[in-house]
């Protein structure tokens, strides 16, 4: 939503989805944007501590949710970042562990 705003982007849309996946049972998440998308520069380091493109930004959101995500099984990831249609996914297992 920043990147929409600070775009000046009047139309900006962000949208979720969802859906489950076989093999290997896992949930997939996608959040897509039409924002300004994502620098390559940036993109190679995106979930590195400290990595950021805003000019208040502490760069820790990405590696933090990364570090949450993994914790779990799942991973996290850059689908896209071209302008106009950025989306990040992110996977969590749906296998429960054994007790």
């Amino acid at each position: 939503m920043e990147a929409i705003t600070g775009a000046g982007l009047s139309e900006g849309l962000v949208r979720v989805i969802a859906r489950r996946e076989a093999a290997p049972p896992r949930v997939e998440i996608g959040v897509l944007d039409n924002g300004p998308g994502v620098e390559d520069e940036l993109a190679a380091r995106l979930f590195d501590p400290l990595a950021t493109s805003k000019q208040d930004g502490l760069g820790l959101g990405l590696s933090i949710s990364a570090s949450i995500v993994e914790a779990h099984g799942g991973r996290v990831w850059l689908h896209s970042g071209d302008a106009g249609r950025t989306e990040f996914r992110f996977s969590l297992p749906l296998d429960q562990p054994q007790v």
